[in-house]
């Protein structure tokens, strides 16, 4: 709460009621304003299966994550490095052909790419190997959208442009 509670912030749920009052009290003194957001959760449904958080980390954290459309990346940790792969699984091809294809799927796996960075915390060097284009336009944009991505990511990161073989290279601490 210290780093993250901003005023975008709409309900903080709590199961505990020590831990409720703690909340309460700190938020009251940093965000008087936001203190009514602190609220003690009591039903019987555990709390991660009322917010389906168990679901979002089973999917979240495993070797595969889907996409949308079908696609999916797979993320391979190795003691020098993370590796993704793109790939678009059972995605229905574009009518425009494989470049456009390749573009939709690379696009929607550099949003979920930021966010899975930044869900494991990876950092090290993490080797991207996005799905092959060959316009050098779409290569120069997916690498933008990737920037755009990461702008708000708080640890350190370098993004390094794709290669011709669509890899992209980045540094997080």
């Amino acid at each position: 709460l210290r780093d993250l509670l901003n005023a975008s912030y709409e309900a903080i749920h709590v199961n505990s009621p020590e831990v409720y009052d703690e909340i309460k009290d700190y938020v009251s003194i940093i965000m008087p304003e936001k203190s009514e957001i602190v609220q003690l959760y009591n039903k019987e449904i555990p709390i991660f299966d009322h917010f389906a958080v168990t679901k979002q980390i089973k999917s979240g954290l495993g070797k595969v994550v889907s996409i949308k459309s079908g696609a999916y990346l797979v993320i391979e940790h190795t003691e020098a490095m993370h590796v993704i792969d793109v790939n678009s699984g059972n995605r229905t091809r574009s009518k425009e052909g494989q470049e456009a294809n390749a573009y939709e799927v690379n696009i929607a796996a550099a949003d979920e790419i930021a966010r899975q960075l930044r869900l494991r915390d990876m950092g090290g060097i993490i080797v991207v190997d996005f799905i092959d284009m060959v316009e050098g336009e779409n290569r120069q944009k997916l690498f933008d959208r990737l920037r755009e991505n990461m702008a708000n990511d708080r640890a350190k990161h370098n993004i390094l442009p794709l290669s011709k073989f669509c890899l992209m290279q980045i540094t997080r601490q």
